[in-house]
């Protein structure tokens, strides 16, 4: 007798957290927006927002886990509670301080949300479903 069966593997991979670039889209309830991140580690990003255009030139930085905003000339600094940003950033933080992960199907689940990753440890989605809140990203690259 041959037993055969079917067992799912499941892959470790490490997720790319530091020094990337890519191209983002933030769905939240029923607004959208794009740009990009450059993304040194969870203490240096930058967000450049490039649409829509009534926010075009939005920039976010973070460093040292103080969010500043500026926005045509008006600065907004020290805000923590940044919406998006803030969310991103915390889960960066989880992302870098779990040792082990799962990798089922391109999935990393935490209990407030969900990361799809790549075979090569980008990210491609982050999504809060709580907070009806999806990052994409795309076009990522090392810097």
């Amino acid at each position: 007798m041959i037993l055969l069966c079917g067992c799912k593997v499941k892959k470790s991979i490490v997720p790319i957290t530091s020094n990337f670039s890519a191209d983002i889209f933030i769905e939240y309830e029923d607004f959208s927006c794009e740009g990009n991140i450059d993304f040194v580690n969870i203490s240096d990003f930058t967000v450049n927002i490039t649409s829509p255009e009534t926010i075009n030139g939005l920039k976010v930085d973070v460093n040292a886990d103080k969010i500043d905003a500026n926005y045509k000339g008006l600065n907004c600094t020290n805000l923590y509670d940044f919406s998006s940003v803030s969310m991103f950033l915390n889960a960066m933080k989880n992302i870098d301080f779990t040792t082990d992960f799962e990798y089922d199907d391109g999935k990393i689940k935490f209990d407030d949300y969900e990361i799809d990753i790549d075979e090569n440890g980008f990210i491609k989605l982050i999504e809060f479903d709580e907070y009806d809140l999806k990052i994409y990203f795309s076009n990522q690259r090392t810097i």
